[in-house]
């Protein structure tokens, strides 16, 4: 054989053996991480498994609890969550089917105003954000804090959806065939002396029609759209939001 053919096999060996090593290395790590020497379906399998699996909540109970429990005594604390799940499921079929009606009377004027935007938004975009068959797996004290005349309270929940962002029917963010875990935040709001919060927009107080900020508690009318505004009890705990954490 002329030596010349050794410049091009040569060259095609080193090719092929370093294809065949990195198809062994392939397969070992995906024999070590996924336990099937097909990537792919290695991957596949993870993903499944992360679509079941409940993310890990942040809980601060044993800190946060035995504090609450001298600061307000009689506070059902379950019933808190309870109604936070309760509210955070309604406004999230209302924003998955974009139809503010489907919001339950539960829901505060505050939160209500927030959907509605947020529905707003989706259409102005022309995108579809869904929520489908959502499963509640539980909700835990996050966040427990005084200042200024306010006490917040924060929960985390759980759960689990076939959540997607759509636009013109393709899925631009999400899966529409696997479920995704999520933690969502939701915030309560106490004011335990008025006199005390130096900033009127901290209460939290919006219109339930513009949802301009209210930054006075004895505000009967809305000085932006004019609105009747019912005066809120202040010394009650107030569900004021809800975000994806």
């Amino acid at each position: 054989m002329p030596y010349y053919y050794l410049f091009w096999m040569v060259p095609l060996m080193i090719a092929v053996s370093g294809i065949a090593y990195g198809v062994r290395k392939i397969r070992h790590f995906s024999r070590t991480f996924f336990g099937t020497d097909n990537l792919i379906e290695g991957l596949q399998q993870e993903k499944l498994t992360a679509s079941k699996t409940p993310r890990s909540l942040h809980s601060m109970e044993p800190v946060y609890m035995p504090a609450i429990r001298r600061d307000f005594p009689g506070l059902n604390v379950d019933e808190l969550k309870r109604k936070a799940e309760r509210v955070l499921l309604s406004s999230l079929q209302a924003i998955s089917s974009q139809k503010v009606d489907l919001l339950s009377s539960e829901v505060p004027d505050d939160i209500r105003q927030r959907v509605m935007t947020r529905i707003a938004e989706l259409k102005e975009q022309g995108l579809m954000q869904y929520y489908d068959q959502i499963k509640l797996h539980r909700t835990v004290i996050s966040d427990y804090k005084k200042e200024q005349g306010l006490v917040r309270l924060t929960f985390q929940t759980a759960l689990e959806a076939f959540a997607r962002l759509e636009k013109d029917g393709k899925v631009i963010s999400g899966d529409a065939n696997y479920r995704s875990q999520l933690i969502f935040a939701s915030y309560y709001l106490y004011v335990q002396d008025a006199t005390k919060v130096k900033d009127r927009t901290a209460l939290g107080l919006t219109c339930p029609q513009c949802g301009a900020p209210v930054t006075s508690l004895g505000t009967k009318v809305c000085p932006y759209c004019s609105s009747m505004i019912h005066e809120v009890n202040m010394h009650v705990w107030r569900l004021t939001d809800f975000r994806l954490v």
